[in-house]
């Protein structure tokens, strides 16, 4: 912390015997300019401090920690240079060296160096948080490297994949109707946290807490990269945008035991990591190691880092990478009441914050309805596996999908999940994205290096006829019709929906489920320009011979008969893919009327649906298909006058069948009265991207 007379330096390393603090004229200086020698009289209790003057911001330092050999406790190496883990900015990036970070040879030359920063607070005055609530919220998951940058991207050449660039994709943002981004990690991780010859793209291999990523910065100034990252949230909350951050807090890139040594591990492992009685480390985040949150010293510098990005950097929200092993105490063993999530909420400067949290995590803790955290959302994985289910025709899928179009009562106790408790998805940066959803019944993942072993098995997919890119117009419009139903039934379900970038056009990783593993290519930019709505194949722009490329716009538009080999998926993408996507339709009757379509469908044609006998199917698809609801209007006027009778079924809150059959009590969402004003802004969203022809 900068003071009068210089830079007061504190570092935590409880079993430490002597510190040195190493100062650099440059981040990529090969030898220290100083060596400032920590003593006992620099010492209180857990903590090292001592203050340097005639020095400032700008300042580059690394710690050197001594101590003593504990077999099968922690062991010091003082041969490497160690990174501050409070370092708002870092340098040294030019000459960093993982490698270097293991065994015993000095790593001086190849280290990573903190830089004194300010710590200014937010001008919240000049841009207020734009508080959305829960109720309005529509969130979309975005990575800051990739989303901006590729041919067709409206950002300017030197503006895209940094967080400047993001600024000129606001009205972008504004005109899919979202009003909330979620960031993929941000905070400085190690790109060479990866295979030979690879590089870590996706960040979810921490480096630092505090630290803004460098290679999302424009220019190299270390010294600027914070206020990018505030020049950035300012112009999303004068927007009316809120930035929420995806932050790993549950392991570090330091590995296992046989990993490098660059911060948390140097200074005291057995404090940062979960570890047994010998000193292996214990792992539920399949990266090697696991943080102990459940430790004083480590919840303080969690909290720590929170502080630092909402209100030095004016986040407003976060989102925990599988936050559900932040709960775990010693041994791992699941805690109730977790102590990290007890400080959070109990923190004033923390309480107006978005919090969202992955349930599980690779130990085999799921805790969804019952997440031991009062204001944190949980992701409801249910709700993905039972929506790709249904729509891909899978027998037994219809009774699950009407809890999930009804709020998961059945996973909440038997209410519908309270707004900001359940964030339901489709697709999510791990994972197939929409369009190879549609488009591939397994997994592609031999560029990955690992021989189609990494990622998923369990996709919950289907390619409509053909793998990978397709010319057939039977395959190309039902994938088209699949992805408006999928898209429907994710923004008119009570809950808080969040949208992966580039679904709306149709972006593909061909195939690649695993990229977010860490280390593969991104997709195609997710922005394209306003003048182009056509989202290449994935193998690349087209090719001389080529079928033509097709209008998504005509996609959206197309009511034509359904393929035969199709007819299973058909029998519900007449019912709600139809009604909802259609221009004009007012929200809250278009969610309404659209509710009442897919309860209907789960109730009455379910039966027929079960025979696999081909012509029994296709009659089920054509009786509740292209009949009774083509018109949106029609359907919309029904649901309507339904609701105003009294005594009705719809006004009762349970909704009529569309031949004849009622829904089961209880499992029909409640869409009248302020119920209605639930859907409002999800339906709104959805207009937006059919009017305007992003979904294709």
């Amino acid at each position: 912390m900068v003071t009068p007379r210089g830079v007061n330096f504190s570092l935590v390393a409880p079993l430490a015997s002597r510190v040195e603090l190493l100062l650099f004229a440059a981040g990529d200086a090969p030898e220290p300019q100083q060596v400032v020698e920590l003593h006992n009289g620099h010492r209180s209790g857990d903590h090292w401090h001592v203050e340097v003057e005639g020095i400032g911001i700008g300042c580059c330092y690394a710690y050197r920690v001594f101590g003593p050999l504990q077999p099968g406790r922690h062991g010091f190496n003082p041969s490497k240079l160690l990174l501050d883990p409070c370092a708002r900015a870092i340098s040294g990036w030019n000459v960093y060296r993982r490698a270097e970070a293991l065994g015993a040879t000095p790593n001086t030359a190849s280290c990573l160096k903190g830089v004194v920063t300010e710590r200014d607070r937010f001008d919240f005055a000049a841009a207020p948080r734009p508080r959305h609530s829960w109720q309005r919220t529509v969130i979309y998951e975005l990575h800051v490297g990739g989303f901006s940058r590729g041919p067709g991207s409206p950002v300017s050449a030197d503006a895209q994949g940094t967080y400047l660039g993001l600024i000129e994709a606001i009205p972008y943002l504004k005109e899919l109707g979202v009003t909330t981004i979620e960031l993929l990690p941000v905070m400085a991780f190690d790109p060479h946290d990866a295979p030979a010859g690879r590089l870590n793209y996706w960040g979810y291999s921490p480096l630092s807490w505090m630290a803004p990523h460098h290679a999302y910065q424009r220019g190299d100034d270390p010294l600027q990269i914070r206020q990018q990252v505030r020049q950035l949230v300012t112009a999303c909350h004068q927007a009316g945008l809120e930035v929420l951050v995806d932050v790993v807090y549950n392991h570090t890139c330091e590995g296992n035991q046989a990993g490098p040594t660059l911060s948390w591990r140097g200074l005291d492992d057995r404090l940062y990591y979960h570890q047994n009685s010998k000193g292996d480390y214990l792992d539920v985040s399949g990266c090697g190691n696991s943080i102990a949150a459940n430790r004083p010293h480590v919840r303080r510098l969690i909290l720590e880092s929170m502080r630092c990005w909402a209100l030095e950097l004016g986040v407003d929200g976060f989102r925990f990478d599988l936050g559900i092993a932040l709960t775990r105490g010693e041994e791992l063993a699941p805690l109730d009441a977790p102590p990290l999530f007890e400080e959070i909420e109990a923190d004033p400067e923390l309480a107006d914050l978005k919090l969202v949290s992955e349930p599980w995590d690779c130990g085999g803790l799921y805790r969804l309805a019952d997440f031991p955290a009062r204001r944190v959302g949980a992701w409801n994985g249910r709700f993905r596996d039972d929506v790709r289910r249904f729509w891909k025709g899978d027998e037994k899928s219809c009774w699950t999908f009407g809890q999930r179009l009804a709020g998961s009562p059945d996973l909440f106790g038997g209410k519908p999940a309270v707004l900001g408790r359940s964030i339901t998805f489709l697709t999510a940066h791990d994972g197939f994205t929409l369009a190879d959803l549609v488009s591939y019944n397994g997994k592609h993942n031999l560029a990955n290096g690992e021989d189609n072993r990494d990622g998923d098995n369990h996709n919950n997919s289907w390619n409509h006829g053909a793998e990978g890119p397709c010319s057939d117009p039977a395959v190309t419009e039902l994938r088209a019709r699949q992805l408006r139903n999928l898209l429907a039934s994710l923004l008119l379900s009570p809950g808080v929906p969040m949208l992966l970038m580039g679904d709306e056009v149709r972006r593909s990783q061909g195939g690649n489920n695993a990229l977010a593993a860490g280390w593969g290519r991104p997709g195609p930019a997710a922005v394209r320009a306003a003048a182009d709505r056509t989202a290449p194949p994935p193998g690349g722009a087209a090719q001389p011979g080529d079928p033509p490329q097709r209008d998504p716009r005509a996609a959206l538009r197309s009511t034509g008969p359904h393929p035969p080999r199709m007819a299973r998926a058909a029998a519900g993408a007449a019912g709600l893919g139809q009604l909802v996507a259609q221009p004009g339709l007012e929200p809250e009757r278009g969610a309404a009327g659209a509710a009442a379509v897919v309860r209907a469908e789960c109730v009455s044609r379910a039966p027929a649906l079960r025979d696999p006998d081909r012509e029994r199917a296709l009659a089920a698809a054509d009786r509740y298909g292209p009949g009774r609801w083509r018109s949106a209007a029609g359907a919309a006027a029904a649901a309507e006058r339904e609701r105003a009778q009294p005594g009705s079924a719809a006004a009762a809150g349970s909704q009529p069948g569309a031949a004849g059959g009622g829904a089961a009590d209880g499992q029909a969402p409640d869409l009248s009265g302020g119920a209605a004003e639930r859907f409002r802004p999800a339906a709104q969203s959805f207009s937006r991207l059919s009017q305007k022809g992003r979904i294709c």
